[in-house]
């Protein structure tokens, strides 16, 4: 009667010796090829942009992404409708009403030179602009601007061509809207039926821009995601008042000198200050010369008062600097004076109907459980879309687009984007077997982002874990663990691809949980907190597979000494060949639960399978003595080798409970 006996390190030690084809810590193995950062970046934009159903008259848009690892960037058309400007990461688009991130960023810059967020408007207005209202909208605060709470309508009245525009519309109650301006009818707050809602009143939008004179009445501050009013008006003056209390003489002077520059945005400007080299790579050739006349480029009028709400230009090359500077905090030493202001930007003041609302931000929780900023911008034929998410695994994208109202939807590319380059499971298989898995296997889970990117070159193992002191297994190392089914797994050992010569993507080997599911179940790996995309796989009552010394096949066995069952080649002066009518034992997993009951997550199992398997070494039948279950999930079976097998490699399979070894698996035989 054959004895098992192997200690935990044996066990380890042929564990880890098979997982290989990817899987295993085996010095032999050649390294193979690093994983193609671009590539793999590339595609996931690609399938979230999908080129081949762009929308009919489709111009161009230009992606930029960046994470721990470096950036990318994806262009997809060209810049202008005669192809003269090439499209990259330094073509310049209007960024719209992403400029109000610049403006909150201000008001964060300016918290922390002593000037309060719950200061009110009036006190920062200069006296001799003041209408008299008619009712009390003095109550506004800075933060009830910045985080569209304010009570004020979307947009203005009329356009502000000085100082005392701006402020008196503002101050004015009612905001009136007159065809004599250029602007729109639609564009005064009239007209946005959230605003005039909150008021109890019909929006009052008129037919065009002969139509007579009407007027909106304000109201006090609102709160909660119901009194939530997206205003332009709001962040053009928050942006001019901020500007004047840090003593500057407009608001893009205080945004150069405290934002842009300090963050070596060069390109992040106005169009009216837009030099002729900047003009020569700005999309549709926008010009500030012939802003009025150019077809392609009928851009909103924002003139200089107004730019804190809408009015700048940039390009991905930009963004991804300023984006970047929000994720990590400041990214040039002299942005040093900026960092402290993040968090005064990035908290949740108010809601709207969409999530959180920060400082001209916006945020809401992502399936991965990280929390998601973003905003939006629109001027004129310009769309765009920035948003990102922190460490541990910070990622971030910025979509620059001219397609004016045709074109694509930027929120759901952006999240998709950010969502795929997080952890993502490419493949869950039993160990050298198949994709099929059971209860109480151990699986193989491939995939990007999966876990830390620090970790060591030699992988992570469950060698150390505290549980074991208790009896138990580990169901996570280093803030990196696994759901089966939703039930928690039993992590063996991982290893990145960024630091790893032997594991060409991220890797993690656990024990699955017992569990007497079957059918379709979800894959989740969390990494750090931030949990992967849910991959389906089978789960089936056994999925058996041989572990394997390597990609070669050569199955994991020893003789009944314990030494290796092998080629004289495979390790030398340690492994020999089996010989005919010889008991070799052979190691398997996934072959489903032994008689008796097991404790789930203890460290030692043991016991034997209700039958042998039917096992055959190559085209003979092989005589089972033994099928024991020796340590977690691993099943050590004895299997005589058949009187005639011939010399050399030899295929060998097993089938139990009707489903069989893969194919391919090799013992080496020798008389």
């Amino acid at each position: 009667m054959l004895l098992f006996s192997l200690s935990r390190g044996a066990i380890l030690f042929a564990l880890t010796l098979s997982f290989a084809s990817g899987q295993s810590l085996e010095p032999r193995r050649p390294q193979p090829a690093t994983l193609d950062y671009n590539g793999h970046i590339t595609q996931i934009i690609d399938q979230a942009i999908n080129p081949s159903q762009f929308p009919s008259g489709f111009k161009a848009t230009m992606v930029g992404y960046l994470d721990d690892f470096g950036s990318v960037y994806r262009p997809y058309g060209a810049a202008t409708v005669d192809g003269t400007v090439p499209l990259n990461e330094n073509t310049i688009f209007g960024i719209g009403s992403a400029t109000k991130l610049f403006a909150a960023t201000l008001l964060g810059v300016a918290n922390g030179k002593g000037l309060a967020l719950t200061t009110p408007v009036l006190s920062l207005l200069p006296s001799q602009t003041l209408i008299t209202p008619k009712e009390n909208r003095y109550g506004i605060r800075l933060l009830d601007l910045a985080d569209h709470h304010g009570g004020l309508p979307k947009n203005e009245g009329h356009l502000y061509n000085s100082l005392s525009d701006l402020y008196n519309d503002y101050a004015a109650d009612p905001i009136t809207c007159v065809s004599s301006t250029q602007e729109l009818i639609h564009d005064c707050g009239c007209c946005d039926p959230t605003y005039m809602s909150l008021l109890g009143l019909t929006p009052t939008c008129g037919t065009g821009v002969a139509n007579p004179v009407y007027s909106c009445p304000t109201h006090t501050p609102t709160q909660g995601p119901q009194g939530w009013v997206y205003s332009n008006l709001a962040f053009e003056v928050l942006g001019a008042s901020v500007a004047t209390w840090l003593g500057y003489p407009d608001w893009n002077h205080a945004n150069l000198a405290e934002i842009t520059a300090p963050l070596n945005m060069p390109d992040t400007v106005p169009l009216e200050s837009l030099t002729p080299a900047q003009v020569a790579r700005a999309a549709n050739h926008c010009n500030p010369a012939t802003r009025t006349t150019n077809a392609n480029c009928q851009l909103l009028d924002w003139l200089p008062i107004g730019n804190a709400g809408g009015g700048l230009f940039s390009t991905a090359s930009d963004m991804l600097q300023f984006l970047s500077y929000n994720a990590y905090g400041t990214t040039v030493p002299a942005a040093s004076k900026l960092q402290a202001a993040l968090p005064v930007i990035h908290q949740t003041y108010e809601h709207s109907t969409s999530g959180g609302q920060e400082l001209g931000w916006q945020n809401f929780t992502l399936p991965t459980g990280e929390v998601y900023h973003w905003k939006d911008g629109s001027n004129g034929p310009f769309n765009s879309w920035s948003a990102y998410v922190g460490p541990p695994l910070a990622r971030m994208v910025i979509l620059l687009d001219n397609n004016s109202s045709n074109g694509l939807d930027l929120a759901a590319i952006a999240k998709q984007i950010i969502i795929n380059t997080g952890p993502s499971i490419s493949s869950v298989t039993t160990a050298n077997g198949g994709s099929d898995i059971s209860q109480n296997d151990w699986i193989v889970i491939k995939g990007t982002n999966l876990v830390p990117a620090n970790a060591p070159a030699s992988g992570v193992i469950w060698s150390s874990a505290p549980e074991f002191a208790a009896g138990t297994m580990p169901t996570k190392i280093a803030n990196v663990s696994v759901t089966v089914n939703g039930k928690p797994a039993f992590v063996y050992f991982y290893c990145s691809a960024v630091t790893s010569s032997i594991c060409p993507v991220d890797q993690i080997n656990v024990l699955s949980p017992l569990d007497t599911a079957s059918g379709p179940v979800q894959v989740v790996v969390n990494n750090q907190g931030v949990l992967s995309v849910p991959f389906s796989a089978n789960l089936k009552t056994v999925a058996p597979a041989f572990l394997q010394f390597t990609t070669a096949g050569y199955v994991v066995a020893t003789h009944t000494d314990y030494t290796l069952v092998g080629p004289t080649s495979l390790y030398p002066d340690a492994s020999t060949p089996a010989k005919p009518n010889e008991t070799v034992l052979v190691y398997g997993v996934g072959f489903g639960l032994p008689t008796g009951s097991l404790v789930n997550g203890s460290s030692t199992q043991s016991g034997s399978l209700a039958t042998p398997p039917v096992c055959k070494i190559g085209s003979a039948s092989a005589s089972v003595t033994a099928s024991v279950l020796v340590s977690p999930g691993l099943y050590v079976f004895a299997i005589t080798v058949p009187s005639a097998t011939p010399n050399g490699d030899n295929a060998i399979s097993c089938t139990y409970n009707g489903a069989t070894t893969p194919a391919g698996n090799l013992i080496t035989v020798q008389q």
